[in-house]
């Protein structure tokens, strides 16, 4: 990694033993903080009180820094005000990716954190200016992944004020972003549909390769949005990503089962996302 770039890895799991190891791992192979999700098979039971503990043993016992991470699109469970406000207090724990799509709740963060040392990071491209006008110091966003140098260029008009070249680039970038979001939805409510309320396992995407970008300075990103537009796998899901991926010359690579990948119209579909906004 070059010196100027932060790496984040993905530590969170169903326990907080495991969620602890797992985050020392992490950081034992060169990670310079560790992004650690909402644990929710059992979320009925995942109150403000279970989670502020669950979150202060991980930070008490990581070597690096904890980045809280609400997706409640994934997990069925919104990291509660109160819990996020009282663990911005934790001097391991330096801020959150917040991937609900509310922007009110962001910037409501970024109001309540104002006098701790904790970044608000926007989850999504499609709401990346959004995020910016309410105090989100950058974003996790894997639309970065097909269109980076765009997402970095939305990330620097916000940054220097330019908010009428910000909007109609970022309004560009909404229909992208939503295309790649659908699909996964749509498998999250079919996997609902089959669970009792509370009991089921989430659908965890196995992306070999496949990482989110962050921006920002050696922070951690924030974010704003609509919950339409919220993550960058809303219609086509992971397969769809990956598909653009190998569009723009990176490697997507194949989907791990139970994945599929995408049929002849929905790949047409998607195509037609990024051609009509001048992206291919």
């Amino acid at each position: 990694m070059p010196k100027d770039k932060l790496l984040l890895a993905g530590s969170g799991c169903e326990s907080t033993q495991a969620t602890v190891e797992m985050t020392v791992s992490m950081a034992q192979v060169g990670a310079d903080a560790a992004i650690v999700v909402t644990p929710c098979y059992y979320r009925g039971r995942m109150s403000s009180a279970a989670l502020i503990h669950h979150y202060t043993k991980v930070a008490d016992l990581s070597p690096i820094p904890v980045v809280l991470y609400s997706v409640p699109a994934n997990t069925g469970l919104d990291l509660p005000m109160d819990a996020v406000v009282t663990l911005s207090q934790h001097p391991n724990i330096v801020g959150i990716k917040d991937s609900g799509g509310d922007v009110t709740r962001l910037g409501l963060i970024v109001h309540k954190t104002r006098k701790q040392d904790f970044q608000v990071l926007a989850g999504s491209a499609g709401f990346l200016l959004a995020g910016y006008a309410v105090g989100a110091v950058g974003g996790v966003c894997a639309l970065a992944n097909v269109l980076g140098a765009q997402v970095c260029q939305l990330e620097r008009l916000c940054l220097t004020g330019q908010w009428e070249d910000a909007q109609k680039l970022q309004h560009r970038l909404i229909e992208p972003n939503t295309a790649s979001q659908r699909e996964r939805e749509r498998q999250r409510h079919r996997q609902r549909e089959k669970q009792a309320p509370c009991t089921g396992s989430p659908m965890w995407d196995s992306i070999p390769g496949l990482q989110d970008c962050a921006l920002g300075q050696r922070q951690a990103p924030n974010r704003c949005a609509t919950q339409r537009s919220q993550f960058v796998t809303r219609r086509f899901g992971i397969p769809g990503l990956k598909k653009t991926m190998d569009w723009f010359g990176y490697y997507g690579g194949p989907c791990r089962a139970p994945l599929q990948e995408l049929s002849p119209i929905d790949e047409e579909a998607l195509r037609m996302d990024f051609t009509s906004n001048g992206w291919l």
